[in-house]
């Protein structure tokens, strides 16, 4: 698989999160797997992508896909993009921030949904963002998101990936609600997340997460998937919402 070397982009165009986005796709195979299958459920035909990064969840949602739109604002993460599907028609990249897209141009896409994981909170003004996404589906499109929880968590790590904030389902319901979506599903996701993060991110204040404490993660992974299909989490590191167009 293509990755970001000397050949590629000058170590300082490399943006400080890669490392996290890269040590994620090694060293979690099994939890990027289980996130894949619970996006690409609620997932159309013709999806947009917003923040695909280095493609770890384009390659999960691909299958059954007639056409996936990787919208990327880092520069090194598009042309790493356009290296790993290179082959693949099925996959478009567009090199641009939310701030910068060509929305009209987007709206003669035919898109049916939206996907961004672990995107929205890294977009200032998150309103703006949301009515943009609107106006490129029809009545009914879907949008799926998934988001950092719990403010109270916020640390180094967020820092160091350029988090905004993070959200509670109340702000998060009001941002999709007040902007032209109506949720179908609110949910918390990924319970077994909180101390890792807690401990990495608040109290030894680490900018990216150890590969041996993934890999240490991800072998429970399965596990977590089964059980939080079988029951409502009371709290989680995220929040996963399904939303549809008004």
């Amino acid at each position: 698989m293509p990755t970001i070397d000397e050949r590629m982009a000058p170590a300082d165009s490399v943006p400080e999160g890669y490392a996290t986005l890269a040590v994620m796709e090694r060293a979690a195979p099994h939890y990027n797997e289980w996130l894949g299958k619970r996006l690409r459920a609620h997932l159309g035909r013709r999806v947009l992508e917003v923040g695909a990064g280095i493609g770890t969840i384009t390659r999960q949602i691909l299958p059954g896909r007639e056409l996936i739109i990787a919208l990327e604002a880092e520069a090194a993460y598009a042309r790493q993009l356009l290296g790993t599907f290179a082959d693949n028609p099925r996959v478009r990249v567009l090199d641009s921030s939310v701030e910068r897209t060509n929305w009209g141009e987007l709206a003669n896409e035919r898109l049916d949904s939206i996907l961004l994981s672990n995107v929205l909170e890294h977009i200032e003004d998150d309103a703006a963002a949301i009515r943009n996404f609107r106006a490129v589906l029809p009545i009914g499109g879907t949008i799926v998101i998934l988001v950092p929880a719990l403010p109270c968590l916020f640390g180094s790590l967020d820092e160091a990936v350029g988090h905004y904030r993070r959200y509670l389902p109340e702000s998060l319901r009001e941002v999709i609600q007040g902007n032209g979506f109506r949720i179908a599903r609110l949910e918390w996701m990924n319970l077994l997340g909180i101390p890792g993060w807690f401990l990495n991110g608040r109290l030894l204040r680490r900018r990216v997460i150890p590969a041996n404490q993934l890999r240490v993660y991800d072998s429970f992974a399965p596990i977590m998937a089964q059980v939080e299909s079988l029951f409502r989490l009371p709290i989680g590191l995220s929040l996963l919402v399904v939303a549809h167009a008004v």
